[in-house]
């Protein structure tokens, strides 16, 4: 009779679990190579997944103990709160570092951002008199660009200044991890209005995207939503129950590590960039053709020098006229600019000169 095989030999092509024979192994121990402890032993708060929630609310006020106790019965890592009226929340939180900015005329407003004790405020910039733009670094490698934003008027003078403090504070190789979240007093309800379109031009000339909530947040209004770079995940959510008169939301947010890129584009010389312009133009029977034979030869060439450039910040060109004029007409300055861009393109697209022997392409 044949004996029967030894089952318990294939315990070892299961490490992590039993082998046939019933015999347990332990778990295999995982290393941890980076030099940063695991997210389990960092915070209780901020789950492997690189998710991140961020609570947002419009307080109208802290000098109610009991809206104390509801900011300190919240769990989000992140808090913003806005119109704080100069109150203080030291003695409701432990163990977390506050960040505050007080009017210095007047009362009323303000605003204060409460940190979890593992995330760092590595620089802070002044927007407003009641926001600041604070550079945060999470789990010792992630950075992430925080404004806790309350615009008390609403007006386009104070959203100008918002996204201007943007452009200017941020290095461009960090605005893919941005959030502006907090009270805009600009209700998403009415599109047509022009500080809704104001506001969401300026976002979209810096990368940023609109995360509307779900729900109203004040009233029959959407005032507290949040900005945040295309490049990130994020939804929001509105919490129903309010010691306010504004509803407060959580916004949850995949954070990317922080990797130094570098930010270089390849290009042709000029002397290859005139071949194939030249060439392409005389093969091409219109424009569609001619954008079609000009990606084929610049594939065709990629083996040919090519110039190596560093990247620099496009400009702006309709951002800087929604910003720098105090009295812009919103509506007429976003129209006109984009019947500039159509006369440029119509412009490049017959800016050939034929005078002498050979065809020359001017570079408007």
């Amino acid at each position: 009779m044949t004996p029967l095989p030894n089952f318990s030999l294939l315990k070892w092509r299961y490490p992590w679990g039993c082998s046939f024979s019933g015999i347990l192994r332990p778990p295999r121990t995982v290393k941890h190579y980076s030099k940063y402890p695991p997210h389990s032993q960092i915070s209780s708060n901020l789950t492997p997944t690189n998710s991140l929630d961020i609570l947002s609310w419009n307080a109208h006020s802290l000098n109610s103990p009991l809206k104390k106790l509801f900011i300190a019965s919240k769990t989000e890592p992140i808090k913003c709160i806005q119109e704080t009226w100069g109150a203080s929340v030291d003695s409701t939180v432990n163990g977390a570092i506050l960040n505050s900015k007080t009017r210095l005329v007047g009362t009323g407003g303000g605003s204060l951002t409460i940190l979890d004790n593992v995330i760092r405020s590595h620089k802070e910039f002044l927007v407003n008199q009641d926001s600041k733009l604070l550079r945060l670094i999470l789990h010792g490698n992630k950075v992430l660009w925080l404004c806790n934003c309350y615009l008390s008027l609403g007006n386009v003078p104070q959203i100008q200044s918002l996204f201007k403090t943007l452009r200017d504070t941020i290095p461009k190789d960090e605005w893919d991890r941005v959030i502006v979240i907090g009270d805009f007093n600009i209700n998403l309800q009415s599109p047509s209005d022009g500080k809704v379109k104001l506001l969401k031009t300026l976002a979209k000339e810096l990368g940023l995207q609109l995360i509307e909530p779900p729900s109203d947040t004040f009233g029959t209004s959407k005032l507290d939503y949040a900005l945040v770079s295309n490049t990130l995940n994020a939804s929001l959510s509105v919490i129903d129950n309010s010691l306010s008169d504004h509803k407060p939301i959580v916004l949850k947010v995949e954070v990317k590590i922080l990797n130094k890129q570098k930010y270089r584009v390849r290009i042709p010389n000029r002397k290859l960039a005139e071949e194939i312009s030249i060439s392409t133009l005389y093969r091409s029977l219109n424009a569609t053709s001619w954008i079609r034979q000009h990606h084929l030869l610049f594939k065709c060439h990629e083996h040919r020098a090519m110039k190596s450039l560093k990247k620099i910040d496009y400009e702006r060109k309709l951002f800087e006229k929604l910003t720098e004029n105090k009295n812009v007409a919103i509506m007429d300055t976003i129209k006109q600019y984009w019947h500039d861009i159509f006369e440029d393109n119509e412009k490049l697209r017959f800016s050939s000169d034929t005078s002498g022997s050979q065809a020359t392409i001017k570079y408007l």
